[in-house]
């Protein structure tokens, strides 16, 4: 990408790198790991700039997948208590948002997380 002077870097973190976690006994790991990609988008975005190069990560909430425990209803009735759009997001809504940032229409876009979670933490 630095040869080429141009390319696009989108990882994947988590609302729980921002907020933390209490689901399970590696919830401390598993948040830890998602804020260390917060962090690391930052830093190679800053690196990378001058080569054209974009580096910018998705922090999905609750997503409907077998991952995020979709089919536990005691977690479905807590979170969506806590998401104002009351429902939970597809997979395909996170995949829209690597498409955007792999195209040329985020070209200043750069070392920025986007939290992906139905407004989530806007309350």
């Amino acid at each position: 990408m630095i040869e080429q002077r141009y390319g696009k870097i989108i990882n994947m973190s988590s609302i729980v790198g921002l907020t933390g976690s209490e689901h399970g006994p590696a919830a401390a790991c598993y948040s830890a790991s998602k804020a260390g990609i917060i962090s690391l988008t930052r830093s190679m975005a800053y690196e990378l700039a001058e080569y054209n190069v974009t580096v910018n990560a998705a922090a999905p909430g609750r997503i409907a997948t077998a991952m995020s425990g979709a089919n536990n209803e005691y977690y479905n009735k807590r979170n969506l208590n806590d998401i104002p759009a009351k429902r939970f997001g597809t997979p395909e809504e996170v995949a829209d948002f690597f498409v955007f940032c792999a195209s040329d229409k985020s070209s200043y876009i750069t070392g920025e997380t986007t939290l992906i979670t139905g407004g989530w933490l806007i309350r």
